[in-house]
């Protein structure tokens, strides 16, 4: 008898945790991962430890507990799966049950049949349309590459300020590793008072004083318009009301889920974009689940859908 062919696309997070799981629930299934990128089951929420060298090398950020890097060797070797990195998925034929992905290095088109498949597609961090905002050393901080590329111009000793585009979770947590570097700091967010999302204004007051006290310039309530350089490197940060010197800048002001391929496939969609999905994570497909940062899940407390793009939502 033919073994069942589960596959999933994106082996980041959700991709890879439940490939990992279903291997040992279902060792008898034919399980497949998908990603687009090199690196495999990334701890991302130690990017900004890795910035800041707390976490002295990548390899800490894709390692198991007893160091072993969990590549697709390791996937093949330990766990029987088999990994294709460097294939973008491209499109879902749900009729044939078949999906497209391209390899990347030589842009071959290949088929992947699948009796189940997973949709574990993630986010992408939103880049918003300011000029400038192609300069050298703007970065967003999603990816391994991006914490490698920002880690690198900090090694390299060329970074003496940086500037925040954004007062959320992730602009909080470089705002720490960046100022542990010894590298001044400012934030800019159109919202007066940092984390708008997770704590009110009066809290906010609260940080934002605190940031003060370390230093940290926090510049609410302003609107960046500009993002300046010289010769094709960035110098500054022009808001509607001052502009900041900057040898770096990032750029946090959220992200988006990637959920086209399924909006392509014709599967429901939330009016945010995120996928539809059951307590199961089954999605309008009874073939096809979801899970982490490209769907909602219910909030346990107030039972309601909510999209909560998080790595602890991910790997559960």
């Amino acid at each position: 008898m033919e073994k069942k062919k589960v596959l999933i696309i994106g082996g980041v997070a959700c991709g890879a945790k439940t490939a990992a799981r279903l291997a040992r629930l279902a060792p008898e299934f034919d399980i497949t991962i998908l990603e687009r990128g090199e690196h495999l089951s990334v701890a991302g929420c130690g990017f900004p430890y890795f910035v800041g060298d707390v976490v002295k090398e990548y390899k800490d950020l894709v390692c198991t507990p007893l160091g072993i890097v969990r590549d697709a060797n390791f996937f093949r070797n330990v766990k029987n799966i088999a990994v294709h990195t460097g294939h973008m998925a491209t499109r879902i034929d749900r009729e044939k049950k078949v999906v497209a992905a391209t390899d990347t290095a030589s842009g071959e088109e290949r088929l992947f049949p699948y009796d189940e498949l997973v949709l574990a597609t993630g986010a992408s961090p939103i880049r918003p349309p300011i000029p400038g905002n192609d300069l050298s050393r703007v970065f967003t901080l999603w990816t391994m590459p991006d914490a490698m590329a920002m880690k690198s111009a900090i090694d390299a000793g060329s970074v003496k300020s940086a500037v925040i585009i954004g007062g959320g979770l992730i602009g909080m947590e470089v705002v720490e590793a960046l100022v542990d570097r010894g590298i001044s700091v400012s934030v800019a967010d159109i919202q007066p008072t940092p984390l708008p999302a997770l704590i009110g204004e009066d809290f906010g007051l609260r940080v934002t004083k605190v940031l003060r006290q370390k230093g940290v310039g926090f510049y609410g309530g302003e609107k960046v318009v500009e993002i300046i350089g010289e010769s094709g490197v960035v110098t500054g940060v022009r808001t509607d009301k001052r502009t900041l010197p900057a040898d770096m800048v990032l750029l946090a002001v959220g992200i988006r889920p990637n959920t086209i391929l399924a909006k392509e496939a014709g599967l429901e969609l939330h009016p945010n974009g995120t996928i539809v999905v059951d307590e199961c994570l089954r999605t309008s497909d009874p073939a096809i689940y979801a899970g982490g940062d490209c769907v909602q899940s219910k909030n346990i407390l107030t039972e309601k859908s909510v999209w909560q793009p998080m790595g602890s939502t991910a790997n559960r």
